[in-house]
């Protein structure tokens, strides 16, 4: 495992987060990907590490950098209860050491299925607010490392994650735009051409895209193309 001190992987965000702002294709889930990769290569004692999110009223993981990040993330799922359920929650950093079980004996169906896994010692996980309640997960190694340098790792790649969600939204307002532009275009071009009201040419869009199984701004754009409805 390659380690960096704070100021490298503080830097290696940076540039991403650099990247972000740049025009050109961008994918969350890649993006995502990238920051919890960072977060367990250049973080000693950080084994593995995953992002939580909530779809529906079920927490899924949503990138993770490994199989281990998965297994432990289902173990909580699985009994319900966990570091990284509780994050989502509430609103505060969680720590566990696992080795601790005398001083901390929270979530005990948890701990009797991590501790199949002799590599983790210990979980933190810090609330992320994107949209929807979510988790970073970090799994730590044996023995469990400093928890302060550790959670200030976290903290940063949140703030990254965080610019990855802004972005995200950014697109799909931008690609909403488009569409509405796109879809009043082509209503135009039918009231014109057909002498329609403006309900008449959207019920026209609607049915062509219902029957083609076609996505309403795609018929739209055709329609903008070629002046007729796509039959």
């Amino acid at each position: 495992m390659t380690t960096l001190p704070a100021a490298g992987l503080a830097a290696r965000l940076h540039d991403l987060t650099t990247l972000l702002t740049a025009p050109g294709p961008f994918d969350r889930v890649r993006s995502e990907a990238a920051v919890v990769g960072l977060l367990r290569d250049h973080v000693p004692g950080v084994v593995s590490v995953s992002l939580t999110r909530c779809s529906g009223r079920s927490p899924v993981t949503a990138v993770s950098t490994d199989a281990l990040a998965d297994r432990a993330d289902r173990m909580q799922y699985d009994t319900g209860e966990g570091p990284c359920l509780h994050a989502m929650t509430g609103d505060e950093l969680v720590v566990l050491d696992l080795a601790d079980g005398a001083a901390d004996a929270r979530w005990p169906r948890f701990r009797s299925r991590i501790a199949g896994e002799p590599a983790v010692g210990g979980v933190l996980s810090q609330p992320l607010r994107d949209g929807t309640p979510a988790s970073l997960n970090v799994y730590l190694g044996v023995p469990v490392p400093d928890r302060d340098a550790v959670a200030a790792a976290a903290a940063a790649a949140c703030l990254a994650l965080a610019a990855v969600a802004t972005r995200a939204r950014a697109d799909q307002l931008t690609e909403a735009l488009a569409s509405s532009r796109t879809i009043g275009t082509a209503i135009g071009v039918l009231m014109a051409r057909h002498g329609w009201t403006q309900d008449a040419a959207f019920t026209a869009l609607r049915e062509a895209s219902q029957h083609a199984n076609r996505k309403l701004r795609d018929v739209a754009a055709d329609v903008v193309g070629t002046g007729e409805v796509p039959t």
